[in-house]
């Protein structure tokens, strides 16, 4: 028994074309609210002694950072130990309310040792303030992000490493 072969493409008048491009054009000019990442100091801190010194390397001689399922990890490695910070979500939940929207998921940034090291300075050890623990992250910026410290009162333009960090699951 023969069907009749569907006609590929399907028919597509043309105002419809026409007008499901100009939503999509409209679409790619809103500017998207910027997302924010929260940073928790103490994890960016315990990866600094993993970070490589091959200048070779580049991309090793940074700290990835990557928010996956809510959860943010922090990786760094020299080529032969790795060190994979990951903070319990109960870390991050109360500080949302301050520094939402919060990204879900986001592909990463590769961010240099040397501004690792200036933001671990804002984390204040004796502090009664737990927030001090804390700073912001802003994305989307495709060659930089900006960071805050939890009060806004420090702030530093960062850099992305422009690479692909190594899988490290």
């Amino acid at each position: 028994h023969s069907h009749s072969a569907p006609s590929w493409p399907p028919p597509l008048s043309w105002p419809q074309a026409f007008n499901q491009e100009k939503v999509e054009e409209v679409n790619a000019q809103t500017p998207t609210q910027k997302q924010k990442v929260v940073i928790y100091l103490p994890a960016l801190a315990a990866c600094l002694p993993f970070v490589s010194t091959d200048a070779t390397r580049a991309y090793l001689q940074a700290i990835f950072i990557h928010v996956k399922d809510e959860a943010t990890a922090y990786v760094a490695t020299d080529g032969h130990r790795l060190c994979l910070a990951q903070p319990n979500k109960w870390r991050v939940l109360g500080v949302e309310e301050i520094f939402a929207p919060i990204a879900k998921e986001h592909d990463g940034i590769i961010l240099s040792a040397e501004d690792a090291k200036e933001l671990v300075r804002w984390d204040a050890k004796k502090a009664d303030v737990e927030a001090q623990h804390y700073a912001t992250m802003e994305i989307p910026g495709k060659s930089t992000v900006e960071f805050k410290s939890w009060d806004g009162k420090l702030q530093r333009i960062c850099k992305v490493m422009d690479a692909t960090y190594p899988d490290y699951a």
